[in-house]
């Protein structure tokens, strides 16, 4: 590698971080990054024994616990971390191509085809751990697929660390490191010519697992005394539960008010863990399998359809890498890379399969993708077609091309953050809550706890704006009596009530409305009068 190539490396990455700063905000976008907003405020608090939490994994937290130190404001710091992680991951897969017969210019056009797509469809949009996972696993697969893995005598314990902290991130990387390690071993010894080299590789291999199940070891310690039993996570568990045949999507939804789980915790969404989820099996019956057997090929098309988005060619690039990968197999000569990028690809989409699949779940896809069709440009390139400067720059520059439609889909919705209209908002924009938020709290002196009828992820997002103790969705089905009955019974400071007149619950009107039309679309219930709870003490707190 060239000092002018990591100049050229060091641009990107400093172009990428340029472009980001102007869009930071101080907007929630989405429930999750609440969750582990609140989390990393337990850990800075001490408060480790609510802070370990099945549901979401502790390193995006912990990465964001520095910044909050810094007392920097927590929905930056989140993004911030999504920021670094990002630009973590286009160094990984720079890293990545290192290992690769690829050109300067091919290694370089890798990273200029991620930067954009990561940085408008990921970083912003959904702040999470998706894009900190997929570093991580890149960093991981830079290690392990090196050419002189075998040779390298500390290169499984660093691929074990790796696999570790990508289970810190995300509990399924647990699951996928240990499919992943077994089967590229599995690999390595079948090619292996010696037997004192076959023995080497298995010697590393489980001397790797202890490394990987010691390291990863206190964490599922922490979850398994804290919820019972065995556990690396819920998070599969209640996502195979939310994909079944009579679920109604995440209890908060419709199952009526749900206290937080702990006292300093803003509702349930920080620690879903022990909610009330419908669990079913596919083996449970045939009608049940055939449901699975439905849901998967649905993924399956989500699948297609997903990368597609990355892009048009995305489909042509994997149909032929495993055709020349298959091809070196029959030859009886390893697949190389090609086999093994297509065998981590298909071992990491496959439990997403099973369950449902988001795009950024699956951003190892999108590297190995890009990775693959850049290997296949340079194969083209060596044999000789389009042998002439301005050919090769044309089909270089239609296959750079092809990626950019769904970042260039995203621009707007950047560069006009605060701007953005949340789904269920009907109406109102992410900044347009931010401002509800702030003109309430400087208003009212709002304490306590609170519930809606229903709006849910934007009620919970002015939960925290507010820092109140949200309770949840009423149920559908709930009469005025039953409302008040639930009101009282979980001590509801206010009942924030979307879109209604309040005409279908009279008892209202014996509490003040006390934005008195201010927000045409909301209006809030102050429920701290006692005598129409039939002389319930209640508290405020």
């Amino acid at each position: 590698m060239k000092k002018s190539e990591r100049i050229i490396v060091g641009l990107i990455l400093l172009m990428t971080l340029l472009a980001a700063v102007p869009l930071l905000n101080k907007y929630v976008g989405n429930s999750d990054q609440i969750s582990y907003i609140t989390v990393a405020q337990k850990y800075l608090a001490g408060n480790f024994k609510d802070a370990v939490n099945g549901y979401w994994s502790p390193l995006f937290s912990w990465l964001m616990v520095p910044l909050l130190a810094l007392k920097m404001n927590a929905v930056i710091a989140s993004q911030l971390v999504a920021l670094w992680s990002a630009l973590l991951l286009l160094l990984g897969t720079y890293l990545l191509t290192l290992r690769l017969s690829l050109s300067a210019s091919l290694r370089l056009t890798v990273l200029l085809i991620l930067a954009p797509t990561l940085l408008l469809c990921y970083v912003f949009i959904v702040v999470g751990p998706d894009l900190l996972v997929a570093a991580l696993l890149v960093f991981y697969l830079s290690v392990v697929l090196d050419p002189e893995y075998g040779r390298k005598t500390t290169a499984g314990f660093l691929g074990a660390a790796l696999g570790a902290l990508a289970y810190l991130a995300k509990a399924y990387a647990f699951y996928f490191f240990i499919a992943h390690f077994f089967f590229l071993h599995a690999v390595f010894v079948i090619q292996a010519a010696h037997r004192r080299e076959r023995l080497r590789l298995l010697q590393k291999y489980a001397l790797s697992m202890v490394v990987f199940l010691v390291l990863c070891a206190p964490w599922i310690g922490g979850l398994s005394a804290k919820y019972g039993g065995l556990l690396t996570g819920t998070t599969t568990r209640i996502n195979f539960a939310i994909a079944g045949p009579e679920s109604r999507g995440h209890p908060q939804g419709y199952s009526g008010f749900i206290p937080p789980p702990n006292a300093t915790a803003l509702s349930t969404w920080e620690d879903p863990s022990r909610n009330p989820y419908i669990p079913w099996s596919p083996f449970r019956s045939k009608k049940d399998f055939n449901y699975w057997l439905h849901l998967i090929a649905r993924n399956l098309a989500d699948f297609v359809r997903i990368f597609l988005e990355y892009s048009i060619l995305s489909i042509p690039i994997l149909v032929l890498a495993l055709w020349a990968s298959a091809a070196a197999l029959l030859r009886k000569k390893s697949g190389g890379f090609l086999g093994l990028a297509i065998l981590t690809l298909a071992l990491y989409s496959f439990g997403y399969l099973a369950l449902f699949v988001l795009d950024r779940y699956v951003l190892i896809d999108l590297v190995l993708i890009v990775i693959l069709g850049t290997l296949g440009l340079n194969t083209v390139f060596k044999k000789g077609f389009f042998y002439r400067r301005f050919l090769r720059g044309a089909v270089l520059a239609v296959y750079i091309l092809s990626f950019l439609p769904t970042p260039l889909k995203f621009l707007p919705r950047n560069l006009n953050h605060g701007k953005y209209f949340l789904i269920e908002s009907l109406g109102y924009t992410d900044a347009g809550i931010y401002q509800i938020g702030r003109a309430l709290k400087r208003r009212y002196d709002l304490s306590g706890n609170m519930a809606s009828n229903f709006n849910g992820n934007v009620t919970l997002i002015l939960s925290y704006y507010l820092n109140l103790r949200y309770f949840g969705c009423m149920r559908k089905e709930h009469g005025p009596e039953e409302l008040k009955r639930e009101l009282a019974k979980y001590g509801i400071d206010y009942f924030f009530l979307w879109f209604e007149s309040g005409e279908r619950f009279p008892f209202l009107k014996a509490f003040p409305e006390i934005t008195r039309g201010k927000f045409p679309e909301l209006k809030i219930y102050q429920l701290r009068n006692p005598k129409s709870f039939r002389g319930q003490t209640r508290s405020s707190t």
